[in-house]
């Protein structure tokens, strides 16, 4: 039965926050703080899995993926 299934979600890769897997209708995994989200899943496993795995190029280092992110929030709010 597969709301018995029981996993641990990493932290948000965006803001570190803590995720859930919303299973209202549609079924996603979702920060609590920053709303980060996977795509929409057919299973509460898939949903789990797709917001645990980390795909960054090889070699990203965590300076890199925190410059691209503040980029990314600073575009989106206009300051150039």
């Amino acid at each position: 039965m597969e709301d018995s299934v029981t996993f641990s979600l990493k932290p948000c890769p965006f803001c570190g926050g803590r995720a859930l897997v919303h299973r209202h209708g549609i079924i996603f995994a979702e920060c609590t703080a920053c709303r980060g989200r996977t795509k929409v899943c057919s299973t509460v496993y898939e949903a789990g899995m797709a917001w645990n795995r980390r795909a960054y190029p090889e070699g990203t280092s965590e300076e890199d993926l925190r410059s691209f992110f503040e980029n990314d929030a600073n575009e989106a709010e206009g300051n150039h």
